[in-house]
């Protein structure tokens, strides 16, 4: 498990490129840049707040890698038809800690083009 250290210094000029950039060929020549400064960052982000609720008795949870909404997104409704979400999300439910909307609790995190922290009960 990596401590949360921070996002990448180029996250959020990756999703301003993939704003520009939705194609898979893009995507792919930007990869590692998108799991080392996005992904990764996202991911130590959902483990730490999980173990220092946990600490403080606080009952939401997520689930590493398994808690961060995927990239790719569902174009089959949708009149915009971009393949990629220009930011990631991380959920830490009340109780699976996985990405379930059916949670009676939850903390949404997301970072990107338009980035803001929910929470709902």
């Amino acid at each position: 498990m990596t401590s949360f250290t921070g996002f990448g210094p180029k996250a959020l000029a990756f999703f301003e490129a993939l704003k520009f950039h939705q194609d898979k060929a893009w995507f792919e020549e930007n990869r590692g840049l998108y799991e080392s400064d996005v992904l990764e960052p996202m991911v130590a982000l959902v483990d730490d707040l999980t173990a220092t609720f946990a600490a403080r008795k606080i009952p939401l949870r997520g689930a590493g890698k398994r808690s961060v909404f995927r990239l790719n997104r569902d174009v089959r409704f949708s009149m915009d038809k971009s393949p990629y979400k220009t930011h990631v999300s991380g959920l830490l439910a009340l109780r699976g800690g996985t990405e379930t909307l059916d949670a009676p609790a939850a903390l949404y995190v997301q970072l990107g083009t338009e980035s803001f922290v929910g929470a709902g009960v």
